[in-house]
């Protein structure tokens, strides 16, 4: 498990350190693909889907998820009823 405090009233930091996850996880399933297309090995295809889904869930404007802390950052008002210990 995972926690995270939040980073205050910095609405721009905030959605940066919540973003960063699933960018660098799309890059990494990106270099997969790549692999896949350079290898034919459909290992490196259903590790670089894997990868999207499970970054493209992760997304999700959900308070726990990195996308509902981008979405907290951007709408102060998500966040008012929601613990950041």
């Amino acid at each position: 498990m995972i926690s995270a405090r939040s980073l205050g009233d910095d609405a721009l930091a905030e959605a940066r350190v919540g973003l960063a996850g699933p960018i660098l996880g799309s890059i990494g399933s990106a270099v997969c693909l790549l692999i896949w297309r350079a290898t034919g090995d459909d290992f490196w295809r259903a590790l670089a889907f894997t990868g999207f889904f499970l970054n493209l869930f992760n997304l999700l404007p959900v308070i726990p998820l990195d996308g509902g802390r981008a979405m907290a950052a951007m709408a102060r008002w998500m966040c008012s009823s929601a613990s950041w210990a």
